[in-house]
C-alpha cells in the first residue's frame, strides 16, 4: 500500500509539472485521470475528486473550494522547473539581444567614446535595454497564462491537486527569474567597461557633470566613466520597470480569457498613466490659454522607464519608485485573487471578469474619444490664421470617437454585433457623464486659470524665461527675480498678457513682415509661506508671442530697465565669475566663434586668462547696471545681414565668454593676456555679450591692457567672415 501511494504521488506531481506545457497538457491531464483512476478517485460521473491532506474525497462528494485543494504548497518547484524548461529559449532570445546591444556594441563602439556610450545606455538611451524592459516581460507573462484561452486546458490543469494559489504563484515565480535573470547576466557583462569602486549607491552627482533630462553633459568622453555604483543604481531601477511591467501583464492575462487581447490589455495598463498624462497636458496646452508643456518634468511618476530617462541613475526620487514597486505587488495581488475566482466557461472570452470589462471599456473610449478629436482638429485646422485650436472641431470629433470606440470595443468584447441594448445605453451613459466632467474641465475654463495672477504679497520670487529673446547685453537665459519692484513690473505685464490674449499668426517667424522674434515666455512664481497654497508652491504659466506685441507693452519695457531686472540679469547673478574661464572675440549678435574661424583672419592670440574673464565680466555688469532706460528697439540686439554687409548692431565689440567647467583641459591654468592659440578651442560654449560705446569702465580696462583696438578689429573681421560664408 505504501508503494503504491508513493507511486501515486509521483504520478501526480509529474503530471502537475507536464501540465504547464502546453503542447502536452491534455496528454498530462489524462495522466492526472489515470492516476486518479488507478487510485479510485474518480467518481462514478467520471470528475476527479479533488485531493484533500493527501485524500480523496467520497465519489460524487462535493468538492472543497480551490483553495482548500491540493497538496498545501505555495510553490510547486515541479511547475516552476517546468515552466523553465518549456520558455528558456524565449529568455534565451532576450539575452542575445541585451548583450548585441549592451556589450557587443560598446565592444565595437569607439574606445573613446566609450565610457561615454556606457553612460547613455543606463539613462535608457538604448533601443535594445527599452524594448527588453516593456516587451519582454508582457510576452513572458501572457506565455505562462496562455492556457487560459482554452476551456479544456484550463479545466484540465485546475484537475490537478495543485492549488489555484500555487499555481498562481509557482507561474508568476517562474516569471519573474526568466524576466530576471538575462538581465542580471547584462549586468555581469558590463562590469568591465566600469570603473572599480563606487561614489556610493545614491549618489547624485557623478564627475562634476552637469546633468539633465538623463544627459550628462561634460567635453570629455573621458570624465564619464561609470562606476559600479552607477551600475547597481541602474540595475536596480530597470529591475523595478521590468518587474512592474511583468505585474501589469500578469494581471492582464489573468482577467482576460484570450491570449492575443491580454496583449492589448497588458499594454494598455502599463501605459494608461503615461498616456493619461499626455493627453491632458496635451489638451490643457491646446485650449487654456497659458497652459505650460511639461515635457520630462514629471515623466519619473509616470512609469520607470521614464524615471530612467528623466533621472538617469540618480535616486532623486525614491518614493516614485517605492510607489512603483507598490503599485507591482498590488498588480501581482489583484492578479492572485482574479486567477482564484477564475471561471473555466470564461477562457475564451475577450475579457473574462465583467468589472475588468466595464473598466477596458471606458479606457478604450476614454483614448479613442480624444484622439480622434485631435485628428480632427490637424485636418481642419491646416488653413487657420490662429494657433488656437477651435474648440468646436475637438469636441464634433471627441463625441465621434466616443460612439465608434464604445460600439468596436464592445463587440470585440461580446463576440457579436447586437451591442445596442439597455445595458450597453447604460455603461455609454455613465460614460458620457463622466467624458463631459472631463471636457469641461480641460477645454473651458472653469476655474479662472486663464486670468489668475498671484498677488504681490503671495510673491517671494518670479523666474521668467523670455526663450532666447536676442536682447542685450545676452540672451538665452532664465532670471529670478527677486526684487519687489521688478516683481510688481512682472505681475503688470503678466496681468497684460491674461488680459489681452496676444499670440502668434499661424507660420509666423522672424523674417514674416516686421516680426524680429517670436517664441514662448515662460513665468514661474514661487508662493511665499503666508500665501493660501503651501509653503514653496509654485504657478506657472507660459505664452506664445512676439514682439509686436512686446513693443507696445510699456510694462515690458519697463520691466527691462528696472534696476530689479538688470540685477537679476547680471553676469555675476546668473552665471557666477568663478564659473568663466576665458573670452575670446565673437561677431556681432552672438555669432559662434570658432577656432578656424580666428585663424583664418589672422586675428593672431585673442584667447584670454579666467582672471581677465572675471574682471571683464564684472566691469560689464557695472556698466549694464547704470545704463539709461532704454527703448525696445535699443535693446534688441538684431540679426546680422546675410548680402555680406556691415551690421547695423550698437556694439563695437562681440565677445564670447567660455565656462571653465565646459572646458577643463583648454582653460586651466591659461596666463594673463594672449592666451594661446585660438585654434585649441575647436567647440567653444559659454555666451556671447555684446559691448556698446556706453559701456565706459569696460572699454577703459581693454585700452588699458591693450585689448581693445585688437578686439574691435577682429570682431569687425570674423563680422565680415561669417557674412561671406552665410552664417
Amino acid at each position: 500500500m505504501m508503494s503504491i501511494r508513493r507511486g501515486y504521488e509521483a504520478i501526480v506531481e509529474s503530471a502537475a509539472g507536464a501540465s504547464v506545457a502546453f503542447s502536452a497538457e491534455l496528454p498530462a491531464a489524462a495522466a492526472s485521470f489515470a492516476a486518479a483512476t488507478a487510485t479510485g478517485a474518480v467518481g462514478a460521473t467520471g470528475a476527479v475528486n479533488p485531493v484533500v491532506s493527501g485524500k480523496t474525497a467520497p465519489a460524487g462528494g462535493a468538492a472543497p473550494h480551490a483553495a482548500e485543494r491540493g497538496t498545501g504548497r505555495f510553490i510547486s518547484g515541479a511547475i516552476v522547473m517546468e515552466n523553465l524548461r518549456r520558455l528558456w529559449p524565449l529568455a534565451l532570445v532576450g539575452l542575445a539581444a541585451l548583450l548585441v546591444s549592451g556589450p557587443v556594441a560598446l565592444v565595437l563602439s569607439d574606445s573613446e567614446s566609450r565610457s561615454w556610450t556606457l553612460r547613455m545606455f543606463l539613462e535608457d538611451a538604448n533601443v535594445g535595454f527599452v524594448g527588453y524592459q516593456v516587451v519582454f516581460p508582457a510576452l513572458i507573462a501572457v506565455m505562462l497564462f496562455r492556457y487560459l484561452d482554452s476551456t479544456g486546458k484550463t479545466n484540465a490543469i485546475h484537475a490537478l491537486p495543485v492549488t489555484r494559489t500555487a499555481l498562481f504563484a509557482s507561474n508568476a515565480l517562474s516569471g519573474l527569474v526568466l524576466v530576471a535573470v538575462p538581465q542580471l547576466l547584462l549586468t555581469l557583462s558590463l562590469l568591465p567597461f566600469v570603473r572599480l569602486g563606487s561614489h556610493g549607491f545614491s549618489d547624485r552627482v557623478v564627475d562634476g557633470n552637469s546633468y539633465a533630462f538623463g544627459i550628462y553633459y561634460a567635453d570629455d568622453p573621458k570624465t564619464a566613466i561609470s562606476d559600479i555604483g552607477t551600475l547597481l543604481r541602474w540595475l536596480l531601477v530597470s529591475a523595478i520597470a521590468i518587474a512592474l511591467v511583468y505585474a501589469f501583464s500578469v494581471l492582464a492575462s489573468v482577467a482576460t480569457g484570450n491570449a492575443g487581447i491580454a496583449f492589448v490589455v497588458a499594454a494598455l495598463l502599463n501605459g494608461i498613466v503615461a498616456a493619461a498624462y499626455a493627453i491632458v497636458n496635451a489638451m490643457a496646452r491646446a485650449f487654456l490659454y497659458g497652459f505650460p508643456p511639461s515635457g520630462l518634468s514629471r515623466a519619473d511618476w509616470l512609469h520607470p522607464v521614464g524615471y530612467l530617462m528623466a533621472n538617469g541613475t540618480h535616486m532623486s526620487n525614491v518614493t516614485a519608485l517605492l510607489v512603483f514597486v507598490a503599485a507591482g505587488v498590488a498588480a501581482l495581488i489583484g492578479a492572485g485573487l482574479l486567477y482564484r475566482a477564475f471561471r473555466s466557461e470564461r477562457a475564451g472570452d475577450a475579457v473574462a471578469f465583467r468589472g475588468f470589462e466595464v473598466a477596458v471599456s471606458i479606457l478604450v473610449v476614454f483614448l479613442g474619444m480624444c484622439i480622434l478629436g485631435f485628428i480632427f482638429i490637424a485636418i481642419g485646422n491646416g488653413n487657420a490664421q490662429s494657433t488656437q485650436p477651435p474648440r468646436a472641431l475637438f469636441l464634433f470629433g471627441a463625441v465621434i470617437g466616443a460612439i465608434v470606440s464604445f460600439v468596436v470595443i464592445t463587440m470585440l468584447l461580446r463576440k457579436t454585433t447586437k451591442v445596442f441594448d439597455m445595458a450597453s445605453f447604460r455603461r455609454f451613459g455613465v460614460f458620457a457623464v463622466l467624458a463631459a466632467l472631463f471636457l469641461t474641465m480641460t477645454t473651458v475654463d472653469v476655474t479662472g486659470y486663464e486670468r489668475r495672477v498671484p498677488k504681490q504679497t503671495d510673491v517671494s520670487s518670479v523666474t521668467v524665461n523670455l526663450g532666447g529673446m536676442p536682447l542685450r547685453p545676452f540672451y538665452g537665459q532664465t532670471i529670478t527675480l527677486t526684487d519687489p519692484h521688478a516683481i510688481s513690473e512682472l505681475r503688470t505685464l503678466h496681468e497684460q498678457i491674461a488680459t489681452q490674449r496676444p499670440e502668434v499668426p499661424k507660420g509666423n517667424s522672424a523674417s514674416d513682415g516686421d516680426s524680429y522674434w517670436s517664441g514662448a515666455i515662460g513665468i514661474e512664481y514661487t508662493l511665499a509661506s503666508h500665501a493660501a497654497l503651501p509653503s514653496h508652491s509654485t504657478l506657472r504659466r507660459e505664452y506664445a508671442i512676439d514682439d509686436t506685441f512686446l513693443r507696445g507693452s510699456r510694462p515690458f519695457v519697463d520691466l527691462l530697465n528696472s534696476s530689479g531686472y538688470r540685477q537679476a540679469n547680471s553676469i555675476e547673478r546668473i552665471i557666477g565669475y568663478d564659473h568663466l574661464g576665458a573670452f575670446t572675440v565673437s561677431g556681432f549678435a552672438g555669432g559662434s566663434t570658432y577656432g578656424d574661424d580666428l585663424a583664418g583672419i589672422s586675428a593672431g592670440e585673442l584667447m584670454f586668462s579666467s582672471h581677465d574673464a572675471q574682471t571683464l565680466a564684472a566691469l560689464l555688469d557695472e556698466d549694464y547696471k547704470s545704463l539709461p532706460a532704454q527703448q525696445l528697439t535699443d535693446m534688441f540686439a538684431p540679426s546680422a545681414p546675410s548680402d555680406g554687409s556691415s551690421s547695423d548692431s550698437q556694439d563695437v565689440i562681440g565677445l564670447q565668454f567660455m565656462l571653465r567647467d565646459q572646458h577643463p583641459d583648454v582653460l586651466d591654468g591659461i596666463p594673463s593676456g594672449a592666451a594661446g592659440p585660438a585654434t585649441a578651442l575647436n567647440t567653444p560654449s559659454g555666451f556671447y555679450y555684446g559691448v556698446t560705446k556706453q559701456y565706459t569702465r569696460s572699454i577703459a580696462w581693454l585700452k588699458a591692457k591693450g585689448y581693445y583696438e585688437r578686439l574691435v578689429k577682429a570682431s569687425q573681421a570674423l563680422q565680415s567672415t561669417g557674412n561671406a560664408q552665410g552664417l
